[in-house]
């Protein structure tokens, strides 16, 4: 009965957020179809370290390129040519101006200044043009003979040993013949002008994926538009490296869009720690769960040498091509997604929702008459017109921010009502928890609609305030419940708080609340990148079970701490044990939160963040059904 007044009391309500609710469904589904289109996988090697792996092993270096193809390698990323490169190559003579070096090149030497002697036209007219370009004219000289060319260059070997000298020609064209496509890694340099910028870029075939190499991407700070619209111009494409710390990386991304590719990497610290198979998952997670297109493989260093490191990487190799294929992905070249954005009007339509949402939330909190809500809605309506009119972006991620507070607060405010019943309290906890569930899926699917962009689903743009998203909601969920005991009249404050004190701990009561408040140290400590509590071996194994049975493992603290509590705290409400419900509460709202945050990264596949939210459902019912069994045994005993 009371449901059915609060449906009718609060109609109009319920319609802008049904309406809203389609507009983001229609929003979601545009971005579904793109993700289903691109399904290819790019295994890309680095060119320097299958060489140093014919080194290692002595075999030809195009024989192991082979070989790498065969087990998927569709490109490599091949660096600029440095001094220090050529001249241990044999290619060319690097001299430090001493007295000495007077016998060997026709200048008149300045101490500590750098003289390059090169017998191939070719490389000479190539290490010119970047010195001149790099390095300034006016502090290069030249002079030739019958059979060399020389180099003089203002500056110590140091001073320009990391300075790019343009791609080797030799090693493009071999990789060519071999069918491997390249990775241009081109590194920014102090001086660069737009018209190096241009003469760099001139020479990369058109399609080509661009990973810059060091810790700024090309044209940093100031040149990154042009190098933008150089990139468009020239149809090349930026490779975004993912949890890279390039600087300008998303600011160029941003302005690159839609040639804009994830790319992820183990870097070389890592990669001597980790193992091969430990290397295969992290690639295959990256690829199902934030839409990595082009994996930068690393080959596993000489430690393995003992065990034939030749085989470990071509096994390594093979096993991860044939996990991405059966996971349902295609090995080829990478290609962009294509332009994703979201119809202003309907954008609108879904911020409407998140007003009605908030004012829902009032409405169940406090008695609020019809006028005050006619007025809070049209200023609402005004208000977002305006701030979407200035800023739609930032529209959008306020909104979204909004969404991801106000509906699970909602949910967990509106399904706190007690009520008779003639089910069985076990299937009638399950639904609570599931209209619960649901309400909150309303939140996660509006933030999907406003952030529908092509720069939330490469990441160069994010979700604002995840931490606030989590802690906010839990706050003001507490205080919704605290205000059960703490109602506002002080004779009943008084008698309800002396009841809960009053009421007897026992000894296995104490250890569930000890083992959760662990619990919840772990959760809080575990949030973000870099947890303070690593991941234990034994939990590893078992996340690594259920992506294996599951494909999308749900997320531990749904399925195993925030959904069983819930039901069990919606289960002991209906029987009318109440001592913990509100902490039972507290610890269920962590599950509808944490479902919300995985919405909140539309980098993930969104196919991939239903499957896990789905999944942690399933299993967080089976586990909280368990809870309640486990609960009816202990209160069987009398003396327990």
């Amino acid at each position: 009965m009371e449901e059915r007044l609060f449906l009718k009391e609060n109609k109009f309500l319920l319609i802008i957020i049904f309406i809203s609710l389609l507009a983001a469904i229609f929003v979601a589904t545009n971005r579904y179809k793109i993700e289903a289109e691109n399904k290819r996988v790019e295994l890309t090697l680095d060119y320097q370290e299958v060489k140093d792996l014919a080194d290692l092993t002595g075999k030809d270096i195009s024989s192991l390129l082979v070989k790498f193809k065969e087990r998927g390698i569709v490109s490599v990323g091949v660096n600029e040519d440095t001094l220090l490169d050529l001249a241990k190559a044999g290619k060319i003579n690097c001299e430090v101006g001493r007295p000495a070096t007077s016998k060997i090149v026709p200048f008149k030497i300045t101490p500590g200044w750098t003289y390059l002697i090169i017998s191939d036209s070719q490389l000479y007219h190539q290490l010119l043009r970047n010195l001149n370009l790099k390095w300034g004219e006016e502090r290069i000289k030249t002079l030739k003979n019958k059979k060399n060319y020389f180099i003089e260059i203002e500056g110590g070997k140091k001073q320009l040993e990391g300075l790019g000298l343009g791609l080797p020609k030799d090693e493009l064209r071999e990789l060519k013949r071999l069918g491997l496509k390249v990775i241009p890694r081109l590194k920014n340099y102090p001086q660069m002008t737009e018209k190096g910028m241009r003469v760099l870029l001139k020479d990369i075939p058109t399609g080509s994926i661009l990973i810059f190499l060091g810790e700024e991407v090309l044209g940093c700070r100031s040149l990154i538009p042009l190098v933008s619209k150089e990139l468009k111009k020239r149809k090349l494409i930026f490779g975004l490296i993912e949890f890279g710390k390039q600087e300008g990386a998303t600011h160029l991304a941003r302005l690159s869009l839609p040639r804009v590719i994830r790319v992820h990497s183990i870097n070389e610290k890592e990669m001597k720690e980790i193992s091969p198979a430990g290397a295969a998952d992290r690639m295959l997670r990256a690829v199902k769960e934030r839409d990595i297109r082009l994996c930068y493989l690393r080959l596993f260093p000489s430690k393995y040498a003992g065990v034939d490191s030749l085989n470990l990487n071509l096994n390594y190799l093979e096993k991860l091509r044939d996990r991405l294929k059966r996971a349902g992905f295609k090995i080829g070249s990478a290609k962009i997604y294509s332009d994703f954005q979201t119809n202003p009007f309907l954008l609108y339509l879904i911020c409407l929702g998140v007003l009605a949402g908030g004012v829902l939330l009032l409405k169940s909190l406090a008695k609020i008459k019809e006028r005050i809500v006619a007025l809070i809605l049209i200023g609402g309506l005004f208000f977002c017109f305006l701030f979407f009119l200035l800023s739609p972006y930032f529209a959008g991620k306020f909104l979204a921010l909004s969404a991801a507070i106000i509906f699970p607060v909602l949910a967990l405010s509106i399904n706190r009502r007690s009520f008779t019943y003639s089910i069985s309290p076990t299937i009638l906890a399950i639904a609570q928890f599931l209209a619960t569930s649901l309400i909150s899926l309303v939140g996660a699917a509006l933030i999907v609609g406003l952030l529908g962009d092509l720069r939330f689903l490469l990441k160069a743009d994010q979700f604002v305030g995840i931490k606030i998203a989590f802690f906010l909601p839990l706050f003001l969920i507490a205080l919704i419940y605290l205000g059960d005991i703490f109602p506002g009249n002080k004779e009943k404050t008084k008698e309800n708080l002396a009841n809960f004190l009053s009421q007897p701990l026992k000894v296995w009561q104490i250890a569930l609340l000890s083992l959760l408040a662990l619990a919840g140290l772990i959760l809080i400590t575990r949030s973000g990148n870099q947890p303070l509590i690593p991941v234990f071996s034994l939990e590893l194994k078992i996340r690594h079970l259920l992506e294996e049975i599951l494909f999308a493992r749900p997320r531990t603290k749904e399925f195993l701490i925030g959904h069983p509590a819930l039901i069990l705290a919606y289960f002991l409400t209906l029987k009318k044990e109440t001592r913990f419900t509100t902490l039972l509460i507290l610890i269920g709202a962590i599950g509808q939160l944490s479902m919300i945050n995985t919405f909140c990264h539309i980098h993930t596949p969104l196919s991939f963040s239903i499957l896990r939210t789905f999944n942690g459902i399933f299993l967080g019912i089976g586990v909280g059904v368990g809870m309640i069994v486990v609960y009816q045994l202990l209160i069987s005993r009398r003396d327990f």
